[in-house]
């Protein structure tokens, strides 16, 4: 059997807001090998290809929602005079007694498109080309929409193409600049394609207004592991669990790390950790851990 290439990264994303009246939902598409982006698939698309070699580490990148729209204010502007004052009209009078007032012709109102719940939904069942033209359609009437631009940037990235989803994530950074998710999946992006100071100077970037962010520290760690600092990386593992001690991909890295340094109990134990706050975004790595904790735990000791 083989296993999971490198140490792993982990995807995340977030669905958007409930809307008050629920969308429907459309038809899934068939799609090859593909999960929701949030969760398993979009997670086993970020995993290094199975090698004999060590296994990759595995970076955090993070889909999020837009937030609610404002109302747009109304009112006069400062400096315009009020004009005349309309004459009052009449009111209508009441039917006489007996005859019913003919009832007002219903006008059926079309239901907006959610172009950002539906973008999201199509890249979940792995439809790139519908949940591409959502993401498009959002941007056409909102190009400063730094979540979608972030969105589109994780689309592009899990179909390889690495110039457009690098730009996608910059753009989003440009209109927010502390934009922390954004920040921290171009640094991903940029690590994955052989960019480690481009990527590091990102990550210490996000790092200045998150210190304490579990996220940004592991993507840092897979830095310093791809540049050969294994104990800075080791390092910054142990920082993002004392920030975040339920943190289960930073558990799985250190517990690859420990494994590769030959001490095998102190890896085992991370494993374990990793099996215990796992969650469903995890799937693909469950399989190859329970076997990890095999090999590396004493025959001679209960299980």
């Amino acid at each position: 059997m083989r296993r999971q290439g490198g140490i792993q990264p982990v995807v995340r994303n977030e669905p958007p807001a409930a809307a008050t009246a629920p969308a429907a939902a459309p038809a899934p598409a068939p799609a090859a090998g593909r999960g929701t982006p949030s969760i398993s698939e979009m997670l086993s698309k970020m995993q290094e290809p199975p090698a004999v070699a060590p296994r990759a580490m595995a970076p955090v990148t993070r889909e999020e929602e837009p937030p609610a729209a404002a109302a747009p204010a109304r009112g006069r502007g400062p400096g315009t005079r009020p004009g005349p004052t309309p004459a009052p009209r009449p009111l209508p009078s009441a039917p006489p007694a007996g005859i019913a007032a003919p009832a007002a012709a219903a006008v059926p109102v079309a239901p907006a498109v959610n172009h950002f719940e539906l973008a999201v939904r199509y890249h979940g069942l792995g439809n790139f080309e519908q949940a591409l033209k959502h993401y498009l359609a959002l941007l056409e009437t909102d190009e400063f929409n730094a979540e979608a631009r972030n969105n589109l940037g994780l689309l592009y990235y899990e179909r390889g193409l690495t110039t457009e989803a690098v730009d996608q994530f910059r753009r989003a950074i440009l209109i927010n600049p502390r934009y922390l998710r954004a920040r921290s999946n171009l640094a991903v992006v940029l690590m994955k394609a052989g960019r480690l100071a481009e990527a590091r100077a990102e990550l210490r970037a996000a790092q200045a207004q998150e210190p304490r962010s579990a996220d940004v520290l592991v993507n840092l760690a897979l830095v310093e592991k791809a540049d050969g600092q294994a104990g800075q990386a080791q390092e910054l593992l142990l920082k993002a669990l004392g920030a975040q001690p339920a943190h289960a991909i930073a558990h799985y890295n250190l517990g690859l790390l420990y494994e590769e340094a030959g001490n095998r109990a102190r890896a085992a134990d991370h494993y374990g950790s990793f099996l215990k706050y796992a969650g469903p975004e995890h799937g693909a790595l469950l399989t190859d851990v329970h076997q990890r904790i095999e090999e590396l735990m004493p025959r001679n000791l209960p299980r």
